[in-house]
């Protein structure tokens, strides 16, 4: 009898423990579930996200859109959405940090056709980025796409070698664009970089790769620089930042936001757009507003 008590017993409370783990995993499915519907919703727009840089070089205030990663997505028909977003800040200056196709995608036409856009709004400055540097330097089977024409017949400036000087609201504006990564830096981007340097005006670098300044940038003679690549570092953690990016590595040091350097403010977009395995995270895609105002 005493036996048979115990056997119930102890089936009684297996049974408890199964229900209280099935509880258990049900809330946890629940929870997966939520932050997948959260995370589907959220990518599907995209915020504006406002940083303001003080210079003795500026007289009067200059707004700039700035743009990275969209990887060929659309917000609406024909990036209307984007579009509209951009026009209603009525910026004086656009800049655009690369990887705006996706390769192998051969399908251009969105980054095209939204250059067409842009150069329409204000003057538009391409930096392009490793995806647009494979289908211009290699292709697929020898096969190249010569983006920078592409992009060049819409109007908008593609990375030239030497700085470009701007007059925008009586302010000299120099810009020069760096899309190398680090690898290739001291070969194709260094020169680029001195040519800004000697710029007179308030200098801005754009730079497809943040992690150029980690070490060959950190003390780049430039008022602001602006880069992209690493997406908000894919998995953002509230509190803490991006949690990986394969180039920035575990927590990348500037994975989005506004950072001082020695002479100057970088800002790191967390871009538009994604591409590879590893979805965007609690991390909102984000349309970038700059505005330079007169002061230290």
């Amino acid at each position: 009898m005493v036996e048979q008590i115990r056997e119930e017993w102890i089936q009684q409370m297996k049974r408890r423990r199964r229900r209280k783990y099935l509880a258990w995993a049900a809330v946890l499915g629940i929870l997966i579930l939520i932050t997948a519907v959260y995370n589907i919703w959220l990518n599907r727009m995209f915020e504006i996200t406002r940083y303001h840089c003080d210079s003795e070089k500026i007289a009067d205030s200059v707004t700039i859109a700035f743009l990275t990663d969209l990887h060929g997505k659309e917000y609406g028909e024909k990036n209307n959405k984007l579009l509209r977003a951009i026009e209603e800040e009525k910026p004086d200056l656009i800049l655009i940090a690369g990887d705006m196709v996706t390769f192998p995608d051969s399908d251009i036409h969105v980054a095209v056709e939204l250059c067409q856009a842009l150069a329409s709004i204000a003057p538009t400055y391409y930096c392009y980025g490793n995806h647009e540097g494979q289908w211009m330097h290699n292709g697929i089977d020898g096969e190249t796409i010569p983006i920078d024409q592409y992009i060049e017949k819409t109007g908008a400036i593609f990375t030239p070698s030497e700085a470009v000087e701007l007059e925008i609201n009586g302010n000299r504006i120099s810009i020069g664009g760096v899309p190398q990564g680090l690898s290739g830096y001291e070969q194709w981007g260094r020169q680029r970089v001195e040519n800004l340097e000697r710029s007179d005006g308030f200098r801005i670098l754009v730079s497809h790769h943040p992690d150029l300044y980690y070490e060959k940038l950190a003390d780049v003679q430039a008022e602001l620089a602006v880069a992209g690549h690493f997406h908000g570092g894919l998995i953002r953690i509230p509190g803490i930042g991006g949690l990986y990016h394969p180039d920035g590595g575990i927590f990348p040091k500037y994975d989005g936001g506004q950072y001082e350097l020695e002479h100057g403010t970088l800002i790191v977009s967390r871009g538009l757009g994604n591409q590879g395995v590893i979805p965007r995270i609690f991390n909102q895609p984000e349309l970038v507003i700059i505005t330079l105002e007169s002061g230290k």
